[in-house]
């Protein structure tokens, strides 16, 4: 309804673009994004949004083209270098991913989201004592971190009881992230779990395809 009275109104179509990857409408997904993109081609929210489509469809080296392009109009942007970590992670490169969250902290991205991946990426990278350390920091202190965050980083140490109770904490507090647990392939490792096929089936989203 927003994109019918004015159709170059670019946040629209990327929000819709965003809209669309959990429900399984990935062509739709990419017509929508890449208008989008037509219409906004060097904005950097347009390349992380971009950026966060292609990887919700596991196209992670268009994901990369598309951060590389805005890093090199303004690479210190810590928002650039969270997905460079999160699309890198994707890839099943987490000492990349690991690295890249560690710029984007550097920089000052300092997000409860960021630091869950990192955690997760830290772990699955070898890094057992960082990933630990960081996660006790993030656990001490008063924020209020979404539960599909949390998720991941548990599941990056390898607790899987403590990743699906979040996901659950978060299904029962409708934490309006937790949609994207179905494109996140972060918890790919969960997405054969009963429980977490409940969880999507109750919010009435299609079940992921695993990469």
């Amino acid at each position: 309804r927003a994109i019918a009275p004015s159709a170059s109104f670019g946040p629209a179509r990327k929000a819709l673009a965003i809209a669309l990857t959990p429900t399984r409408n990935d062509e739709a997904a990419l017509v929508e994004i890449m208008r989008a993109r037509e219409l906004d081609p060097v904005g950097l929210p347009g390349a992380v949004e971009s950026a966060a489509v292609f990887y919700n469809l596991r196209l992670y080296d268009r994901a990369l083209a598309t951060l590389q392009e805005a890093a090199n109009l303004d690479g210190r942007a810590g928002v650039l270098w969270r997905w460079n970590g999160i699309v890198s992670g994707g890839k099943g490169d987490y000492a990349t991913a690991a690295a890249a969250f560690e710029r984007a902290i550097a920089l000052g991205d300092r997000s409860a989201a960021t630091r869950c991946y990192y955690i997760h990426a830290l772990a699955r990278a070898g890094r057992d004592k960082d990933a630990l350390r960081e996660l006790s920091m993030l656990e001490r202190e008063t924020a209020v971190v979404a539960p599909s965050f949390l998720a991941i980083a548990y599941l990056g140490i390898g607790d899987r009881e403590r990743a699906i109770a979040q996901l659950q904490a978060g299904y029962a507090a409708r934490d309006p992230l937790l949609q994207y647990i179905v494109v996140e392939s972060y918890l790919d490792a969960l997405m054969d779990d009963p429980r977490f096929v409940q969880i999507v089936d109750g919010m009435g989203l299609p079940q992921p395809r695993r990469s």
